[in-house]
């Protein structure tokens, strides 16, 4: 258990800092439309 809460408290910590990275970099392939996701909708 005492290493579940760690574990927790940790990705609590990180979540704000790891988040909004995440979202630029969904964004950024939003942005550059990318056919990476769905590369069979073009063909």
């Amino acid at each position: 258990m005492g290493r579940i809460s760690k574990v927790i408290r940790v990705a609590i910590k990180v979540a704000p800092i790891v988040y909004p990275v995440a979202n630029k970099i969904l964004n950024n392939r939003k942005g550059k439309k990318s056919s990476n996701h769905k590369p069979n909708t073009q063909n």
